[in-house]
């Protein structure tokens, strides 16, 4: 008969498996990981040209659609299409001028810079038309067109 392992043996023989499967599954995970790299490394040039190709598409969509909106939109903001959907939407954007930041600094107007001397357009956003004209600015309205795809995810 053979002699029983002691539970010293017993756990000693359980750790001496835990190693190895610990071992086991830091290999598997480096090579998913590697396996990972590889295939966004394979992908990366192809995601990339997808998107330029796609960015000038989306370009000269909205080119178009502005040379032509009153065609394209008529009186309205929307333009169905059996492919999609184009939108028209007016933005309010503060113009930029440049002199802006000389007169926020003459006016002691820290709090609507940014440390690096710049413009802090978005708290200008805030400010009253009368402000922004006293700084050489002022609200004007962008178009913006957008889309919408039938049948896409």
């Amino acid at each position: 008969m053979t002699p029983r392992p002691t539970i010293h043996e017993t756990i000693n023989g359980i750790l001496r498996l835990i190693s190895g499967r610990s071992a086991a599954l830091k290999e598997l995970e480096s090579q998913m990981a590697s396996e990972i790299e590889a295939i966004q490394r394979a992908f990366e040039a192809k995601i990339a040209a997808e998107k330029e190709a796609l960015g000038i598409l989306e370009h000269d969509l909205v080119c178009k659609a502005k040379n032509n909106k009153a065609e394209v939109f008529g009186d309205g903001d929307r333009a169905d299409y059996d492919a999609g959907a184009l939108l028209l939407k007016a933005e309010v954007h503060i113009r930029r001028a440049r002199c802006v930041l000389t007169r926020l600094e003459s006016m002691g107007r820290d709090d609507l810079m940014k440390i690096q001397k710049q413009v802090d357009w978005a708290a200008l956003a805030d400010k009253p038309d009368a402000f922004l004209a006293a700084l050489g600015t002022g609200r004007e309205i962008r178009e913006k067109i957008g889309y919408d795809l039938k049948g896409a995810a």
